[in-house]
């Protein structure tokens, strides 16, 4: 059957294709290849790509084993920088996970987006609190706590100290205290995702900031909807994964980093012109 469009379908088509944003993958990384090129420890640890088809399910995964009951231990790995530029723009670190350690973590197993600030790791660092290049990586977390604790946090790293993920100068910006914790070695999923969103500061004045949430299994556990108004980042190019302060030995699969941009206002315009064109066009085929 034909269906013949009117001005209303024209208009409800531009409505939706402007609210849509088209998704563009970043960063993927399924470890299918067998190797673990482009990450790094930043402060010892063992890490290694294994078969782990009997947890995970999807053959081979990152292993990440911490091997430390004291100091945190944190991998990480880079991209092309994304910026996010207009209202709506997100940017999501999506990736499969197992808990292979034992014990309470109440640090708990971290992971978010960075900015490098250029100064990329490109090697191993063996030992040490963090290497100086993580040191100052700046960027948003999530972080979830291990065992029978029961903590989630949305938390910052304002790079100030000389930790990465870690030391006294995270922000928290969310804590959701009956999370329940991660305490078994199932397959999990996680979503981080930061959106810059329209707001204003204590004065009515417009102020742009980055909204934070986290998805685990689906089910959104703890969100951030004041966002960061004291020192907004937009800027990203890098995944942090970290097992806490002690042996929460993790394994992770299926990472990636998803940038989802809104139009420019000059490509909506040519979209609303291009919705009347095609609208005139067929009045006068009419």
């Amino acid at each position: 059957m034909k269906r013949k469009l009117t001005g209303i379908t024209l208009i409800g088509m531009f409505v939706v294709s402007a609210s849509m944003a088209a998704v563009v993958n970043v960063f993927s990384d399924d470890f299918s290849d067998g190797n673990r090129d482009g990450w790094y420890r930043t402060s010892g640890g063992n890490l290694a790509v294994v078969d782990d088809s009997a947890g995970i399910g999807t053959g081979n995964a990152l292993d990440f084993d911490v091997n430390s009951s004291g100091t945190q231990r944190r991998i990480l790995s880079n991209y092309d920088a994304v910026e996010l530029v207009n209202i709506g723009d997100s940017l999501s670190l999506s990736f499969d996970f197992r808990i292979t350690g034992t014990g309470d973590v109440g640090g708990g197993f971290r992971f978010g987006l960075f900015n490098s600030r250029g100064t990329l790791q490109t090697a191993d660092a063996t030992s040490g609190t963090s290497s100086s290049n993580a040191a100052d990586d700046q960027g948003y977390f999530g972080r979830l706590s291990v065992g029978t604790l029961a903590e989630a946090r949305l938390q910052e790293d304002r790079a100030s100290g000389t930790s990465f993920m870690g030391g006294t100068d995270l922000s928290t910006h969310a804590t959701d205290a009956v999370f329940g914790g991660i305490n078994d070695v199932l397959t999990h999923t996680a979503v981080l995702t930061v959106t810059r969103m329209a707001s204003t500061n204590s004065e009515g004045e417009p102020l742009d900031i980055p909204v934070l949430s986290l998805l685990i299994d689906g089910t959104s556990y703890i969100d951030d909807p004041d966002g960061d108004r004291a020192s907004p980042r937009w800027t990203f190019d890098e995944v942090g994964f970290s097992g806490g302060n002690r042996e929460a030995n993790f394994v992770i699969d299926n990472v990636n980093v998803d940038f989802a941009p809104i139009p420019e206002p000059a490509t909506l315009g040519l979209m609303a012109l291009s919705m009347c064109g095609l609208f005139v066009a067929r009045r006068f085929r009419v």
